[in-house]
């Protein structure tokens, strides 16, 4: 999960370096990341869930 965590903060920073012009393209990494952070701790969570009962 820190992966995700680093490619989220990397494209931050892409968007500083780049600008614009790769707008739609960082947009599309960062919605990836968003996407496989937010399964990962969908994941947690019902990993979690299922051990306490």
């Amino acid at each position: 999960m820190k992966w995700l965590l680093i490619l989220h903060a990397a494209t931050f920073l892409l968007f500083v370096v780049f600008g614009v012009e790769t707008y739609l393209w960082l947009r599309a990494l960062q919605g990836v990341a968003t996407a496989f952070f937010s399964m990962t701790m969908q994941a947690g969570i019902r990993a979690r869930s299922v051990v306490a009962n």
